[in-house]
């Protein structure tokens, strides 16, 4: 980020990028453009996504049954103490869901006169997504909730045992700048327990997860001969 922000500040007009690792290894003075950069991020803000970007695929399987599934992939991010990205892909049939990213993953492009006329309906998938992220949520919250206690009780044993072995040194020692020391050592190891604590709080309040539509097509599913 910050190499790209100093281009951006300075005044070459030129900028020499490559899309493959192995040319950014062999020139390390371009820039490697890769999804997470942000000309990417910022190309990709520049769709207009409330409208639905519909795909047509064929697949082979004999793991599900022949026939024509709508299907949506949702993009799931958790947020609390464990940070997470998860793409979550829903079907019109919960045999398809089920086997979904591995038909995805061998599919190709259905041709034009094998898509049909028929507009596809939405609302099954969106219902059945809210149900699965409900549930999701639930449980990423209370799994959030459980870590918070488990690590908060932990940082109350080791404070309790780093403060007992601070003031013991305290106690034995006469001299004055030791006694400030461990005075100085006592007072950060309250502040450092007190962030920590902080943290925990901040990151249980921010517990939740949530979600937006990647992707909607239409999967027809063939039979392997």
């Amino acid at each position: 980020y910050r190499e790209w922000e100093n281009w951006l500040k300075g005044g070459n007009p030129h900028l020499l990028v490559t899309f493959e690792s192995e040319c950014a290894t062999q020139h390390p003075e371009s820039v490697f453009i890769m999804p997470l950069h942000p000309l990417v991020k910022q190309a990709a803000m520049s769709f207009d996504t409330r409208h639905r970007v519909i795909t047509a695929l064929k697949a082979k399987s004999n793991n599900v049954p022949v026939g024509r599934y709508e299907f949506a992939i949702y993009q799931w991010q958790f947020h609390g103490i464990r940070e997470d990205l998860v793409l979550r892909p829903v079907a019109s049939s919960e045999i398809v869901t089920a086997h979904l990213s591995g038909l995805l993953e061998k599919a190709e492009d259905a041709p034009t006169d094998e898509r049909g006329g028929v507009s596809p309906e939405w609302d099954d998938l969106d219902a059945q997504h809210y149900r699965l992220w409900s549930e999701a949520r639930t449980k990423h919250r209370q799994r959030t909730q459980e870590l918070a206690e488990y690590r908060r009780e932990s940082l109350a044993t080791s404070h309790r045992a780093r403060i007992s072995l601070l003031e013991e040194q305290l106690k034995q020692t006469n001299n004055e700048k030791i006694q400030k020391m461990r005075q100085s050592q006592i007072a950060a190891a309250e502040a450092d327990y007190a962030r920590r604590i902080q943290d925990l709080d901040i990151a249980m309040e921010r517990a939740d997860v949530t979600a937006g539509a990647v992707a909607y097509g239409v999967l027809f599913v063939e039979g392997v001969e």
